[in-house]
Parts: structure tokens; C-alpha cells; sequence
């Protein structure tokens, strides 16, 4: 008989799940979505910024990925011939076929950074090269930039040297060239660090890593047969991970292995608007799990969108795991099953071992709804109804002779 190390969270996560309030939370973007807010799970809106900067910077992290703010800013790729800024030249070289934009799922592939193959073992960081021996990344490309305003400059990124990034940028016509350099270390603790071309700043705006989970903003996407469309959304932290669920609302149910580190899990179609009454309406059956810094993970559920008159985004969290340490301990047992997970009149937990065994079904705030003591000699499965159970999620835990083996979460739905 072969037997599996079975880690106690390994396929539904939770052995035990702490009941907690459902709280109603907002944040507001603001009228026109002219801001941008980082926001945590545990602590509510971390910080509030404008939308003031042109372009970031990467300040943790082996890519040295650079942004731009899409809410405002388009950038374009015009030469990889670093020889003729003096001679720069945007004829046909600003249009849609050489425009560059942020990637929607990833913090590490910014506009400048599209074409990077470090995260594959390259070189190219997609704005320069990196040279192992000096461990100088080189800039290789001089691009148009467009600005909130409506006004361009071109720019360089010249080269990242001993933690400073160090660029250059102009007027078209050469005119006003200013050269600057940003150190990553002044801003240690965070993902990105900007700077603003119009007043020529440094901007230190975002909050420490570890203080933050989701940013809302409104950015730039592809929609099919559209092209590029500006939407408001979230995009998760860099340091987190998350899962989109077309499910009940009730649930609480979800693998942690299948959560993503895409930064647009979340993203922007919890909503969509209705050209027939002419008002936001919010994606049915849709809810969102998203695991904080500390390894907790928040239940999200859209309530509401105020649009462009007030920016506002309504929403509900429920804390559904705190990940106690206990879950990380394993034990050599058999293999064990629950199966549904979703649920309307039965489940069966099938264990393929000849021991003694129980069983126990707790609600969410704990009490226990089943307890079946069984002996057992060949292998089979116990068939538990579930027709008398209210709706919502349960916890199946599972002991073999006396030792808790596994716990799963299933979803009664009648």
C-alpha cells in the first residue's frame, strides 16, 4: 500500500477557518479618476496619490523594469541608435505601431521594459543590456514620450550603475535637455520609485511594500476588436497573490495553489456599463481572494461604482483564513478524498487504508453538524447527505485511528 505524505492545507488549504464580519469598505479614485490608491486589507486606504507622475522606476527586484503612468502617458520606441540624439528625428516613428505600453500582468514588464528577457536568463532588460562582467545595464533605445499635458519630449535611460539609474530628456527639438538620475536605494522597501518630466522631480509615492495589497488606478488595456481602452481597476501588489472565483457568494472555498501573482487578477471587469439604462452594473456570480503579507487571505465581493462622477468603489471583505502555522505541518498518511466540493445532496470521503477512522463536519463558526465514528476493514467510501444542511461552507476533517490527516472545505448549495 502506498503511502503520501499529505500536507494538511494541500488540497482545499484551510484545516481550520476563523469566522470573521463581513465589513463594507470603499475607496474613491476621485472625480475623473485623478487618483491612484494603495489599499490594505487589514488597515483600509494605506495612501492616496495623484496622478502626477510621468514615469517609475523599479527599486527591488533583478529587471530594473520601468513604467509609465498609462492613466495619461503614451510612450513610443523611435531608434535603438543611442548615436542620433542630436539628430532625433519622430517622422512616422509616433503612431500605434510603435507605441509601448505596460503589461497588465505583470509589474516586471513596464512600457520600457516589453521586451526584456532577464526573467528568462537574458540580457536585455527591453530600455538597455546588462553586462554581467560589470554588471552595467546600458541604455540602447531614445524614446517619445506624451505627456498629461499634451506636450512631448524625448528620452533616454543612459545606463543603471551602482543602484542609480541615470537618464536624460528634451524637447523635440533639443531644446531644455535636462539630465538626472534617481538612486534606488533612497527608496528601499518598495517596489517602484517615480519622477515626474514636467517638474523635473523625484516623487517618493509609494508606501512600503509590506503595508499595502491592491492599487486602484485607472490604466490602459487591449480590448478585442477596441484597441486600447482606459478602465479603472486594481492591480495587486507585487509581493501578493490572488484568485478570481465564478461562484456562489456564499463560498469560502478556494485553493491556495491555484492563487496568481499576474498583477491583474482583480483587475477591471467586476463591472461594465450599460448603454441601455446608462449606469454601471456589477459582474454577477464573481468573487475575489486575495492573500496579504502576513499570509492571511480576504474574501472581496463588488458592491458598487460610482464612475467618473465621484470615482467611488464599494466593496465587501471578509477575513476567511488567518494560515495559523499549524497548517504548514505534515504527517505520512494515506491518500484521503472529499469529493464534491460543491454540494447539494451528498459527499463521499473515500480513504484507501484499512484503519479505524472519523469523521467531523463543522459549520463556519465552528460547531460541529456530523460526527461519524467508523471500523473498517477493505477499502471504501462513506457517503455523508447533506440534504439537512443549510447552505454555506462547511469544513470536512478527517482522523485516521485518533491523528487529524485532512481537512477540506465544501460548498452546500440546495
Amino acid at each position: 500500500m502506498n503511502k503520501t505524505l499529505l500536507i494538511i492545507f494541500s488540497i482545499f488549504t484551510m484545516v481550520k477557518s476563523y469566522s470573521q464580519t463581513v465589513i463594507d469598505d470603499s475607496v474613491s479614485v476621485g472625480p475623473g479618476y485623478i487618483n491612484q490608491v494603495y489599499y490594505s486589507f487589514k488597515n483600509g486606504v494605506v495612501k492616496t496619490i495623484n496622478t502626477n507622475w510621468d514615469i517609475a522606476f523599479q527599486v527591488s527586484g533583478i529587471e530594473s523594469s520601468m513604467m509609465i503612468n498609462s492613466k495619461n502617458t503614451n510612450l513610443y520606441l523611435v531608434t535603438n541608435d543611442t548615436s542620433k540624439w542630436s539628430t532625433f528625428d519622430t517622422t512616422g516613428k509616433i503612431s500605434s505601431t510603435t507605441i509601448l505600453r505596460n503589461s497588465d500582468t505583470s509589474w516586471k514588464f513596464g512600457a520600457f521594459s516589453r521586451n526584456s528577457t532577464i526573467s528568462s536568463g537574458g540580457f536585455n532588460v527591453g530600455w538597455g543590456t546588462y553586462d554581467p562582467i560589470s554588471h552595467i545595464i546600458t541604455g540602447n533605445n531614445i524614446y517619445a514620450i506624451k505627456l498629461s499635458d499634451g506636450t512631448y519630449r524625448k528620452l533616454m535611460i543612459e545606463k543603471f550603475n551602482k543602484g542609480k539609474y541615470f537618464f536624460k530628456y528634451a524637447n523635440l527639438n533639443g531644446t531644455n535637455e535636462i539630465m538626472d538620475s534617481l538612486s534606488a536605494s533612497a527608496f528601499a522597501g518598495k517596489n517602484f520609485a517615480y519622477y515626474s518630466l514636467q517638474t523635473n522631480m523625484n516623487l517618493d509615492l509609494e508606501p512600503a511594500t509590506g503595508t499595502w495589497d491592491l492599487f486602484f488606478n485607472q490604466y490602459q488595456t487591449v480590448l478585442p476588436f477596441v484597441g486600447a481602452y482606459s478602465v479603472v481597476g486594481a492591480f495587486t501588489n507585487l509581493k501578493r497573490k490572488a484568485i478570481k472565483l465564478y461562484t456562489l457568494k456564499t463560498t469560502s472555498a478556494y485553493n491556495l495553489a491555484d492563487f496568481k501573482s499576474t498583477r491583474d487578477v482583480v483587475g477591471y471587469d467586476w463591472k461594465s456599463f450599460d448603454n441601455v439604462t446608462n449606469k454601471w452594473s456589477l459582474a454577477d456570480s464573481t468573487i475575489y481572494f486575495v492573500q496579504d503579507s502576513a499570509g492571511d487571505v480576504y474574501k472581496m465581493i463588488f458592491t458598487g461604482f460610482g464612475g467618473g462622477a465621484n470615482g467611488n468603489i464599494n466593496f465587501s471583505k471578509q477575513k476567511v483564513n488567518n494560515l495559523p502555522s499549524a497548517l504548514f505541518e505534515s504527517i505520512e498518511q494515506e491518500k484521503a478524498f472529499v469529493f464534491p466540493s460543491l454540494a447539494n445532496s451528498a459527499i463521499q470521503v473515500s480513504t484507501p487504508i484499512s484503519k479505524n477512522y472519523s469523521i467531523q463536519i463543522y459549520d463556519m463558526s465552528g460547531k460541529t453538524v456530523f460526527r461519524s465514528i467508523e471500523e473498517r476493514a477493505i477499502e471504501s467510501a462513506k457517503t455523508i447527505s447533506v440534504e439537512q444542511f443549510q447552505q454555506g461552507t462547511y469544513i470536512v476533517q478527517l482522523a485516521i485511528e485518533g491523528e487529524k490527516v485532512m481537512s477540506n472545505l465544501i460548498e452546500v448549495s440546495h
